[in-house]
C-alpha cells in the first residue's frame, strides 16, 4: 500500500512540473518578444524584397531602358558554401550576399559571365520547382551581382542564400537535410529565354 501511496505522489509530483513548464512556456514575456521580433523581421524581409522587384520591374519598362539581348541560357543556384562560392563564401563582385539574403533579397541575385554587374535578367521560373510561389507571375527578375566560374561561361546561378556558418564551412557534398537551401539550390537546372536588362551601373552592398 506504502508503495503504490509513494508512486502516486511521484506522478502526481511530475505532472505538476510538466505543468507548470508548459504554462511558463505559454505565459513567457521573452518569448513571446522573440517571436514577436521574429514575425516583424520576416515581414520587413518581405517588403525588402517587394520593394527591390516592383523598382527593377519598373526599370526594365523605362522606355529608354536599353534592352542588352534575349537568349536561351542554362538556370542553375548556387549557395554560399565551399565549393560553390570561392573561399569568401559570402563576398562578392557586388559585395555581401549574405546580408542582402537575410535583409529579404530571396532569389533576386544572380551570377553570370555573361552580363555586367548590375544587370537586370528577367526569365521564367522552373514550375516544377517551388520557384513560383515567390513569384506568383512566373517571372524571376535578378541582378547580376557576381561572376560564376570560368568553366560556366553562359549560364546563370540564382543565389539560394546560405545555411549558417557550419553549412558554409563544409567541404564536399553535405548529408541531405544538413543544409536546406543547398538541398534546394541542387533542384535547379532547366533552360529558359533570359531577357536581359541595362542595369544602373555596378553595384556594390556593403
Amino acid at each position: 500500500m506504502k508503495i503504490k501511496i509513494k508512486k502516486l505522489l511521484t506522478n502526481i509530483f511530475w505532472l505538476s512540473v510538466i505543468s507548470f513548464m508548459i504554462y511558463a512556456a505559454a505565459h513567457n514575456p521573452a518569448q513571446g518578444e522573440i517571436e514577436r521580433n521574429q514575425i516583424t523581421q520576416t515581414a520587413e524581409a518581405k517588403v525588402e524584397k517587394d520593394e527591390w522587384l516592383k523598382e527593377a520591374k519598373q526599370k526594365i519598362a523605362e522606355p529608354d531602358r536599353k534592352k542588352l539581348n534575349e537568349t536561351h541560357r542554362v538556370i542553375t543556384a548556387f549557395t554560399s558554401r565551399w565549393g560553390e562560392a570561392d573561399r569568401t563564401e559570402c563576398e562578392t563582385a557586388a559585395g555581401n550576399i549574405c546580408k542582402q539574403w537575410d535583409a529579404g533579397r530571396k532569389y533576386t541575385m544572380c551570377a553570370t559571365r555573361a552580363f555586367p554587374i548590375g544587370t537586370i535578367l528577367r526569365f521564367k521560373a522552373d514550375r516544377e520547382s517551388f520557384l513560383h510561389k515567390d513569384f506568383p507571375d512566373g517571372y524571376i527578375i535578378c541582378e547580376v551581382i557576381d561572376r560564376k566560374n570560368e568553366r560556366f561561361p553562359n549560364s546563370i546561378d540564382i543565389y539560394f542564400g546560405h545555411d549558417g556558418p557550419v553549412c558554409r564551412k563544409t567541404v564536399g557534398k553535405p548529408p541531405k537535410g544538413m543544409c536546406l537551401n543547398h538541398d534546394e539550390a541542387f533542384t535547379i537546372n532547366y533552360t529558359t529565354l533570359v531577357e536581359a536588362w541595362e542595369g544602373d551601373g555596378p553595384v556594390y552592398y556593403p
